[in-house]
């Protein structure tokens, strides 16, 4: 059994779309198809999130690649 830090928090597919600025749908499609895109941890078998530092690192990765 995985374990995940108490200080992890964890967010849904529509808060991580809502930070990106894309749809929920794209948001499993670039789960799915891009590697750099950061990953959902299936929680239970109908329950997926997303850790917010790693949307937040991609999010600053993307920030970075622009300058």
């Amino acid at each position: 059994m995985t374990f995940i830090a108490t200080n992890a928090r964890l967010i849904k597919v529509g808060q991580v779309a809502e930070i990106l600025g894309i749809g929920t749908s794209t948001v499993w499609k670039y789960s799915k198809q891009n590697a750099g895109f950061p990953q959902p941890l299936s929680i239970s078998a109908r329950n997926t999130r997303w850790r917010l530092s790693d949307v937040e690192k991609f999010v600053d990765a993307k920030a970075d690649s622009i300058h």
